[in-house]
Parts: C-alpha cells; structure tokens; sequence
C-alpha cells in the first residue's frame, strides 16, 4: 500500500519535459510537488523531535499519552506513543524514498533499467515497512528491547498486560 501511494505522488510531483532530454521537472509552476516535499520534510522532522522529547522527557510522555492516540484506548495509546521511535525513522525513509523516487525520475524513463536512486529509494520503504511493524511491537509485546523507551511509569502496561521492565 505504501509503495502504490509513494507512486501515485511520484506522478503527481514528476513530469518529463516535452523535449528529448531526460531531465526531470517537478510540477509547473505552482510548486505543488516542492510543497508536497516540504511538507513530509517537516513531518518527518516533527516525528524525530517528538520521538526524542519522548524518550527524554517523562512529564511530555505523559502528556502525549493523556490526550490519546487517534481515539484509541489508554493501553494502544501507551504502547503507540512508546513505539514512536522507530516510526519516526520510518517516516524519514519513507521522506528520503520520496525523494529519492523524484531524482530517479520512476515512470519518465520506462526503456532503462532500475537506477541506483530508484533501487535506494526501494530500500528505504523497506525501512518505512521495518519502522511501522517495530512500532506495533513495541505496543502490542513490549519487544524488541532495544526499542522501549526506559521512561514509562512503572504502572504502564502494554496492550497484552505486560509491564515494562
């Protein structure tokens, strides 16, 4: 799914130029595709910062897990905000892939082979998809270790019951 939507911006971002040459122009004048970018740009930013505020910060873990996750119950939302981490390096493969994408130019030249920008960019939603099932690990079984912040109450509990250690 990730891969289809990365694609379906790709072709909203990139054009060729009407001309021979292969070079690759994003969207006209109006820079929709350089406002697309800088807003995932700044998502992904948002997501690292929060990620480390998290990991630094008991009273903001707190905070974050009072208001809620998307309307979910007090242990999803615990264990998500936990696994926010590796998200947040998900989110900024998934940023790079973008652009990536965008400088390999994918559907401009179809008669040429995988270029190294386009082989790197897959690799890095392979890191988005490794980011988002390391999150719903750390919420659902508290693993891999190496992963859970040490800052959570000793009350908190993950979505399986499980307390932290």
């Amino acid at each position: 799914m990730a891969v289809g939507v990365v694609a379906g911006v790709v072709r909203l971002l990139c054009r060729s130029r009407p001309s021979s040459s292969s070079r690759l122009v994003l969207v006209g004048v109006d820079g929709v595709g350089i406002l697309i970018l800088i807003f995932w740009g700044g998502s992904a930013c948002f997501s690292v910062w929060r990620a480390r505020r998290l990991w630094k910060d008991p009273d903001y873990y707190q905070q974050v897990v009072g208001r809620g996750v998307f309307r979910f119950g007090d242990d999803v939302s615990r264990g998500l905000v936990r696994g926010w981490a590796p998200f947040s390096v998900g989110v900024m493969a998934l940023m790079a892939a973008m652009a990536m994408f965008i400088i390999a130019g994918v559907g401009q030249r179809p008669n040429e082979g995988p270029s190294a920008a386009a082989v790197t960019a897959g690799l890095l939603l392979v890191l988005f998809v490794v980011g988002v099932v390391l999150q719903l690990l750390v919420a659902w079984f508290n693993r891999p270790r190496w992963c859970v912040p040490r800052l959570p109450p000793a009350g908190d509990r993950c979505v399986g019951g499980a307390i932290p250690a």
